[in-house]
């Protein structure tokens, strides 16, 4: 049956082939007869079969040589020369004559009639009646009718009375083969569309692209609408009808025009025939190539909703978004970049998301997404309409995936191509949800994130104060820890409440420390007996040192860390205290950090930091859960950084204990089990030259665990993500091991100048402009966990609104 159903469309494809299968039907049926009347199946010196192939050949070639089928009257004359040269008996040429005129009078009346309505000036109901009368002017004026009627007066002698019946329903079954099935099709044609609106004429062509017309009645077209101009091929053998295709880009007011009227300005897409052939070429959006310029009065027809069009034209790239198109696509576009100009009273912003419907596989329309960099206004284009219009440049994003990806699209979009602003709806899966962070300004479209390598290449979000970074934070380490990967975070300014996420986080704070204590305990402590036997100056000057320590906490108890350091600066080169510095560094640089600081029990537990660190990594007791906070707003600088550093190096330390991770199948990724963020970067990993806080040692220790994180780690499936309100002092070690980037507002030029890392200097001059939560939480995202290998002007969610924006 599909083989069947094939070789019919194969048949009826093109109107030559109709042509061919409908002569060798009537060819058949015509032997038949001729072989019945005869009483002889090879009826070849029969009258009524030579006239029969005569009208069989004559139709077909004159059909195809001549003239279109619809010139009424070229095909009335043409077929009343073929009929006559087929009469036998001169006395039948009278009641032949008088029979084709009259017919040829009613299809040139029904012809006038199609021509006046086509002129737009037929009101209803008559619109109707001219769908009838046109569709039977182009039928029953064709060559094949004109010689079956002929046929008919020239073989009436030849029949007997008793064989009239037989030749008249051979004639009937005739005249209907070549004539109904082409009313049928130009009537259904006619009556399931919209009768054609003339609403204005060509006055003149700037170009084969660019015209100017003259609309007689003010509001009948607006910017937009789709307009086509009807034209006759001069190229085809055939002079097919031939309408060109475009948009009006604006309509005017003119004092040298009647009042009342309007001149608009019309872009061409292309042109299409009414037969579909041409030896004309394609151009990328379908339509044939248009050539030549227009000539002055062609009549311009406006489409509403592309009824109208034929059928093959609507399924074109060209119109399968025409309803939204904010513009076209000017020259100097590439496949990254796209320059493109914007419709007058159309609206377009810094972030949308623009579309140009290109030809993907077998022309099908395939949607390609831009996303807005900048608009402006230009004269730069001096053959452009004479008014103002705002010209744009946007980015390839590519398109859209299974998965919620998009693919860079290698095709250079065509110049005058429609573009279209994104406002439909995709269709997002439970899976694709899930990893959905955002969407696209303007737009649902879901903003897609691979959280592993988000976490497996290290990420970096960087901002100003106040532009969201950790109202970011809170969206993706939810989404993260959903992947199943467990997520501790550096809370070193209390920021994350404990509230949020109270089924999937766990909060460890750091007591606020006792330095004098801890110093009390130090001084008893086997650790200090063990150095002073490991000091190799004299035995005098290390009991004199130790009683002097002793002594000193009794009078000057140390307040802070940084207390120790003062009097460590207060003392002079003598051995007892060069003794005493020793002690107060092995205090401040071994005992007090990994002895004291992360081994004092927490608040509100018996634990101490490491202990809790340990359970949470086995996933026991009461710190089973993915995420755990780590607040340190209770310490100093300096604390927060040796806390900072032993926690890297426990955790690299367990991650090493769990070897090496497995890989993802489908990426070749190493699989992320375990995530580090680490708020204020600049602290706890400052670039050369800026440093805050008294402890070198602490910063240096730090630094150095948290770049052999991100430096080895991965292969073991732990990763890190870093924030940081100032880039430009961040370690630029630590930044450069992080494979993704969320930018978010930053002024700074020197902050901006770390992004120029990521991407190009376009982007990084909007990030001066993106917005901040919560009215408009937006970043820009680049690298590799992006769905795009662009960068991507998003709005990300805002997991807990009412605390958006605080920092």
């Amino acid at each position: 049956m599909r083989r069947l159903i094939d070789g019919i469309q194969a048949v009826f494809k093109t109107e030559r082939r109709q042509s061919v299968f409908f002569t060798l039907i009537l060819f058949a049926v015509g032997w038949g007869l001729a072989a019945t009347y005869s009483h002889s199946l090879f009826p070849i010196s029969e009258p009524l079969f030579q006239s029969l192939a005569a009208l069989v050949i004559g139709t077909f070639w004159v059909e195809r040589l001549f003239t279109p089928p619809r010139d009424a009257l070229a095909n009335a004359f043409a077929g009343l020369v073929f009929a006559l040269s087929l009469l036998r008996d001169p006395t039948y040429v009278p009641p032949l004559l008088t029979g084709l005129t009259i017919y040829f009078g009613i299809v040139l009346v029904s012809a006038a009639f199609a021509s006046w309505r086509q002129r737009g000036d037929a009101p209803e109901p008559f619109g109707r009646a001219y769908d009838l009368t046109y569709a039977f002017a182009v039928s029953g004026g064709r060559a094949s009718v004109v010689y079956s009627l002929a046929f008919l007066a020239t073989l009436t002698p030849l029949a007997n009375a008793s064989d009239e019946y037989a030749l008249a329903s051979f004639l009937v079954f005739w005249v209907t083969t070549v004539s109904l099935p082409h009313f049928i099709r130009q009537l259904g044609r006619l009556l399931g569309q919209e009768p054609k609106q003339h609403v204005g004429l060509v006055t003149s062509a700037t170009s084969p692209m660019n015209v100017e017309a003259l609309i007689p009645k003010a509001e009948i077209l607006s910017v937009g609408d789709l307009v086509g101009i009807e034209d006759t091929c001069r190229l085809c053998n055939h002079s097919h009808p031939l309408t060109c295709y475009g948009r009006v880009l604006n309509v005017l007011s003119d004092s040298q025009i009647p009042q009342g009227a309007q001149r608009a300005q019309i872009q061409i897409y292309g042109a299409w025939h009414t037969h579909g052939d041409c030896v004309r070429k394609k151009n990328p959006l379908g339509l044939f190539e248009v050539a030549d310029v227009l000539g002055v009065g062609q009549r311009i027809v406006r489409f509403s909703d592309l009824q109208g069009l034929p059928d093959q034209v609507q399924e074109l790239p060209v119109f399968a978004r025409h309803d939204t198109s904010v513009g076209y696509v000017l020259d100097r576009s590439s496949v990254e970049k796209l320059r493109f100009a914007i419709y007058p009273h159309q609206v377009v912003r810094r972030g949308n998301v623009v579309g140009v419907t290109l030809p993907g596989t077998d022309l099908a329309p395939q949607p390609v997404y831009y996303q807005v960099l900048d608009v402006a206004t230009s004269d730069e284009e001096p053959t452009r309409p004479p008014f103002a219009m705002q010209y744009a440049s946007a980015v390839q994003i590519g398109t859209v995936e299974a998965g919620g990806r998009f693919r860079t699209y290698d095709l250079t979009p065509y110049v005058r191509t429609p573009v279209w602003l994104e406002q439909e709806i995709p269709q997002r899966d439970e899976v694709e949800a899930s990893r959905s962070i955002g969407v696209l300004p303007g737009t649902n479209i879901p903003v897609n994130v691979d959280f592993n390598a988000l976490v497996a290449y290290h990420t970096a979000i960087l901002g100003t104060t106040g532009s969201g970074k950790t109202t970011l934070l809170r969206t993706l380490l939810p989404k993260v820890a959903s992947q199943g990967i467990k997520v501790l975070v550096i809370d070193s300014h209390d920021e994350f409440k404990t509230h949020d996420g109270v089924d999937t986080r766990c909060v460890l704070t750091v007591r606020s420390p006792d330095v004098s204590e801890a110093f009390k305990a130090f001084v008893e402590s086997p650790e200090l007996k063990t150095l002073l036997t490991q000091v190799g100056s004299k035995e005098s000057d290390l009991e004199a040192a130790q009683k002097e320590i002793q002594e000193y906490v009794k009078q000057t108890p140390f307040g802070y860390i940084k207390d120790v350091w003062t009097k460590r600066e207060s003392l002079t080169t003598s051995g007892k205290d060069k003794a005493v510095k020793r002690i107060l560094d092995e205090f401040t640089q071994g005992w007090y950090p990994r002895s004291y600081l992360v081994r004092k029990p927490i608040e509100n537990e018996d634990t101490d930091c490491l202990s809790v660190l340990d359970q949470w990594y086995a996933q026991s007791g009461n710190w089973n859960r993915p995420i755990l906070i780590m607040k340190l707003h209770n310490l100093s600088i300096d604390e927060q950084r040796w806390i900072v550093g032993l926690v890297a190096e426990r955790l690299f330390g367990l991650a090493l204990e769990g070897g090496l991770t497995q890989f993802i199948p489908e990426t070749g990724d190493p699989r992320a089990r375990l995530c580090l963020v680490v708020e204020e970067a600049h602290i706890f990993a400052p670039e050369r030259g800026f440093s805050i806080g008294t402890d070198e040692n602490a910063r240096r220790y730090c630094e150095g665990e948290l770049r052999n994180l991100m430096l080895q780690a991965r292969k073991y499936g732990v990763g890190a993500i870093v924030a940081s309100q100032r880039s430009a002092f961040i370690d630029k070690g630590v930044l450069s091991q992080c494979n993704t980037l969320f930018a978010m507002k930053t002024v700074s030029i020197n902050d901006k100048r770390v992004f120029e890392d990521f991407m190009d200097s376009d982007w990084v001059r909007l990030v001066t402009y993106l917005g901040t939560p919560p009215e408009s939480p937006q970043a820009i995202l680049v690298g590799k966990a992006a769905a795009s290998s662009m960068p991507l002007i998003i709005e990300y969610e805002v997991s807990f609104p009412g605390e958006a924006g605080q920092e």
